[in-house]
């Protein structure tokens, strides 16, 4: 118990100087309504109720600044107060208990926001800084209010900062720009031939049917030297890892920086917040939870960059076999998606229509991070869907409404899925109006449960797991394939002094060392048409997950 309120006091001060951060650059001040001033930094707060449902409520008395709203009040005149609700799971999720001490990473498990758990009681602190909830199941956690007003979800408020959002216009030129048309004049495109199908039928593939989980055996592999001589190979690997999305590089040296080689065979390595190339390996204080033994549970990575990276490279340096666990996992989250959009599609029209925040915000670290995008967990093609939904009705200008309240009827939601964020490990609160809370969260429970029935169950050809190798390096596309990684440790023989096998020196600990780093999906796919263009197969290549639909 001493080590969780060491792990949640230290999250709390963590939270605090990201709470200073957010609430001063929101150019929202909040007033006390008395000039005793009380200590409440956030406003004058009614005292708190909680429905029958278990949601929170409580009003504020909000006073903006330097805002149209405030030019147009009369001197000295307050605002009416504003209603608040506040979603028993908005406020599970975002309980500063279910973070990460270290990371700041959601530590919850998103099964639990299914869960019938309501707030019991709420009460706030005598200088109104924080707010403590009491729920059914017994647990207690503190907010400060401060943090909670500013990620109020009521829709003029979500209105409102969309507004501020808002980019200013660009002042003219004062010089004349180059004429991108004239210099474009020179050259032509290559015709694009043939089928894609071109050495995909030479590699190994993914099984297509079969329940059974997809081993390290079946995945398409090519060798590290053939890829460093030979174009040709490097066309046949990036046509099967189109095809497949994940595949599996052999006989790498182990020596730092080798993922780097096989990357420039693609795009230079893309450069992000961890750096040209990362280790994953055990740290102390880690500022990833990758870098924990811990399991990851499936995910995709940097969903809150505007562009997700397209490829990602995890290269095996080291994997004693003193090490128990630490199998790598992979499923195809573009498959699942459409599965689920089949089998549960009112849980799939609200995660495709309703965003969800993604954020990296982690100050503890080297280059302190504060990354923030809102976009949904699915993506769709809506232009062919409301082109298809039209024709259906016989609309002659094309014309037809989408709801957001359900799904469109009589079609396969799962044929217009283009792309998936999905990584709970790396999500902010959610942002959107109160009257929808509640269906995203049942909505989202929903698809962790899929998923997690889907991999218990051996997932069939959408799911593989398998041990790498030293030398190995696992390649698959970031923006289709889900990947996580099973918990590790050292074996009882190789975890004392002296072990044998299982360590590499003597007293050492056996180690799991990985290196990676990423290729951008635009660098990805341009590479792949590029070689299919001089080698044949470019009318056959798929998706990739990013906005290029066809």
């Amino acid at each position: 118990m001493a080590s969780i309120r060491q792990c949640t006091a230290s999250f709390a001060r963590f939270h605090a100087r990201c709470v200073r951060r957010q609430f001063a650059a929101t150019q929202l001040t909040y007033r006390s309504s008395s000039s005793s001033a009380a200590g409440l930094p956030a406003g004058a707060l009614s005292a708190p109720s909680v429905d029958e449902e278990g949601n929170l409520h409580f009003s504020v008395q909000r006073s903006p600044i330097a805002t149209v709203e405030h030019q147009l009040s009369s001197a000295g005149q307050r605002l009416p107060a504003e209603h608040l609700q506040f979603h028993r799971a908005w406020l599970w999720q975002n309980a500063p208990a279910h973070r990460h001490s270290d990371s700041g990473q959601l530590t919850l498990d998103p099964v639990t926001l299914g869960s019938s758990r309501r707030v019991q009681s709420a009460s706030l602190s005598d200088d109104g800084r924080t707010l403590t909830i009491s729920w059914t199941s017994g647990e207690s956690h503190s907010y400060d209010v401060a943090w909670l007003l500013t990620h109020r979800h009521d829709y003029s408020s979500l209105r409102a900062a969309a507004a501020r959002a808002q980019p200013h216009a660009l002042h003219a030129s004062p010089r004349p720009l180059p004429d991108s048309n004239a210099s474009r004049a020179a050259g032509t495109a290559p015709a694009v031939t043939t089928d894609c199908s071109v050495a995909a039928a030479q590699s190994s593939s993914l099984p297509r049917a079969g329940d059974r989980r997809v081993r390290r055996e079946d995945v398409p592999q090519f060798a590290y030297a053939d890829l460093l001589a030979r174009e040709e190979a490097v066309h046949a690997w990036l046509v099967a890892l189109n095809e497949h999305g994940l595949t599996l590089v052999t006989g790498a040296p182990t020596a730092e920086g080798s993922v780097l080689r096989v990357a420039e065979r693609i795009a230079p390595p893309q450069v992000t917040l961890y750096g040209e190339a990362w280790e994953v390996a055990v740290q102390p204080r880690p500022i990833n939870i990758a870098y924990a033994p811990v399991q990851l549970d499936l995910h995709m990575d940097l969903v809150y960059y505007e562009s997700p990276p397209g490829l990602q490279l995890l290269h095996c340096r080291r994997f004693d076999e003193g090490v128990c666990g630490g199998e790598s996992t992979f499923m195809d989250g573009l498959a699942a998606a459409r599965d689920f959009a089949a089998a549960q599609p009112e849980h799939f029209w609200a995660l495709a229509s309703l965003p969800t925040t993604f954020q990296k915000v982690h100050y503890a670290r080297q280059q302190p991070a504060h990354m923030l995008v809102q976009r949904p967990v699915f993506s769709l093609n809506t232009y062919h869907l409301q082109a298809d939904l039209a024709a259906a009705a016989g609309s002659s200008d094309g014309q037809v409404g989408l709801r957001l309240d359900r799904p469109p009827a009589g079609v396969d939601l799962g044929a217009y899925v283009t792309g998936l964020f999905w990584a709970p490990q790396f999500e902010g609160p959610l942002s959107i109006a109160e009257q929808h809370v509640a269906r995203y969260y049942a909505a989202y429970a929903a698809f962790a449960s899929f998923l997690r029935r889907r991999e218990g169950e051996g997932g069939g050809r959408h799911l593989a797991e398998f041990r790498m190798s030293p030398g190995d390096v696992s390649v698959f596309n970031n923006r289709r394939m889900l990947h996580g990684r099973r918990q590790f440790h050292a074996a009882a023989a190789a975890a004392g002094e002296g072990a044998g096998a299982g360590a590499s020196a003597a007293g050492e600990p056996p180690q799991r060392v990985l290196q990676g780093c990423y290729v951008n999906c635009d660098d990805y796919r341009s590479r792949l048409l590029a070689l299919c263009t001089r080698y044949g197969g470019g009318e056959g290549v798929k998706a990739i997950g990013n906005q290029y639909w066809l």
